[in-house]
């Protein structure tokens, strides 16, 4: 996704948090996957900030939309 390699997300301790890959999750409602190589250390307003994008890339209005942080192999 562009977004995320204009906006990464930050990390407090200094390591790098790469996001490898993203795939939508069988659900009854918009669910994404995000693979990185730190998935604990992703902070909820990054979260956030990807649940809007989707939002706003797919017009996801009104539906609920969850976002997972799972680690890559």
């Amino acid at each position: 996704m562009k977004v995320i390699e204009e906006t990464p997300p930050s990390s407090q301790s200094g390591k790098e948090i790469r996001i490898k890959y993203v795939t939508q999750v069988k659900s009854n409602h918009p669910a994404f996957a995000f693979f990185t190589n730190e998935p604990k250390m992703i902070k909820d307003e990054y979260r956030r900030f990807l649940e809007r994008k989707l939002r706003e890339h797919f017009s996801f209005t009104g539906a609920p939309v969850s976002v997972y942080f799972r680690k890559s192999s």
